[in-house]
């Protein structure tokens, strides 16, 4: 049965697109860091709670698409929020249409001919190359900055583990970027997806063992309020 959520008044673990204890306890936990920085205008919560609300409104022909876009803005978001440089590049459209008009210099019925126009070619060739791969490089070492401010534990990992985070973190990034251009994700394939991404978050924002103490430590004061 297709069913809505119209409300967006947000109640923490209880509302009900919240229906797994990892949902629940993110919601939580992305709340307490808006609640750090109430006047920033990167919120985590909303784009969290919107997406898990616009997967359960299976009668919107567009659900799917829109949950994506608001986790790919949680993605964007992130850095900002933790204080990561981000690297801002040049819209590669305008970088595309540089390289068309140099192309359209070049006599390509003579390869001898208009050797100028092919070295200005050539060059902004060049120079788009070296761009596209910066973006790649730099797009690794913000998610390394960002994945390590993130994790409360404090705790150093390994380089070879890292680098399998930085990957698995670049894998949301493209999923969720593709989800909401419409690349023809099932409802199966987001929320899977979207399962371990909140797992993932969990697993820096809020550890395992860190929460495990906090549990063992609300048991012992209770046993001693009652001793």
């Amino acid at each position: 049965m297709n069913e809505s959520i119209p409300s967006t008044a947000p109640s923490r673990a209880a509302h009900p697109a919240l229906r797994s204890v990892a949902s629940q306890t993110l919601i939580v936990v992305l709340e307490d860091k808006d609640g750090q920085q109430p006047d920033s205008i990167y919120k985590l919560a909303p784009l969290y709670l919107g997406a898990k609300m616009t997967l359960r409104q299976t009668d919107n022909p567009d659900y799917l698409a829109q949950a994506a876009h608001s986790i790919r803005e949680l993605i964007d978001a992130l850095p900002k929020r933790f204080d990561v440089p981000t690297f801002e590049y040049q819209d590669l459209r305008s970088r595309s249409r540089i390289l068309v008009d140099a192309w359209k210099k070049v006599d390509h019925s003579n390869r001898a001919s208009s050797p100028k126009a092919r070295a200005k070619f050539e060059k902004e060739m060049a120079r788009f190359a070296t761009e596209l791969d910066a973006v790649t490089v730099t797009r690794r070492a913000e998610a390394g900055m960002l994945i390590s401010s993130m994790d409360v534990s404090g705790r150093r990992m390994p380089t070879v583990i890292e680098d399998l985070r930085v990957s698995e973190w670049g894998a949301y990034r493209v999923f969720f970027g593709g989800a909401f251009h419409h690349g023809g994700i099932t409802s199966d394939d987001l929320e899977q997806m979207l399962e371990q991404f909140e797992i993932f978050l969990l697993d820096r924002l809020r550890p395992r063992a860190v929460a495990d103490q906090s549990a063992l430590k609300a048991i012992v004061q209770e046993g001693e309020a009652r001793a």
